[in-house]
């Protein structure tokens, strides 16, 4: 099924239109249920990505605050951490908030996205922990 454009909705066209919260809105009751469906990936994939973020930060404060004391490259790179996952949450906050025509592809590319780079920043700093404590 199409997304919509703003011509297929004000002419009432059996498409799916994802409004500007995120949520996908459709004109024909069949559609309800693959509604139901994006609206709940939409807020898992969303709830899930916080609760990652949340986790990784405390995970880098700790550790940032707990090795750094001694290491200038380990503070650079958890500030460098924390900076990348503030910026990643203000992207997906405003790519789900603010286009009104966001197709759920998009989001959910944006989130993976942001997970990636998560994943690929705590990675960098688990090994950059790792090495410096074996060889000091």
């Amino acid at each position: 099924m199409p997304w919509c454009t703003n011509l297929d909705r004000s002419n009432n066209e059996q498409c799916l239109y994802i409004d500007c919260r995120g949520f996908a809105l459709s004109f024909s009751p069949h559609d309800a249920v693959v509604n139901l469906v994006v609206v709940v990936v939409v807020v898992v994939v969303v709830v899930v990505v916080v609760v990652v973020v949340v986790v990784v930060v405390v995970v880098v404060v700790v550790v940032v605050v707990v090795v750094a004391v001694e290491n200038l490259v380990v503070l650079v790179v958890g500030v460098v951490v924390i900076v990348v996952l503030v910026v990643s949450i203000v992207v997906v906050v405003v790519v789900v908030g603010a286009a009104e025509a966001v197709a759920a592809a998009a989001v959910v590319v944006v989130v993976v996205v942001v997970v990636v780079v998560v994943v690929v920043v705590v990675v960098v700093v688990v090994v950059v922990v790792v090495v410096k404590q074996l060889f000091p």
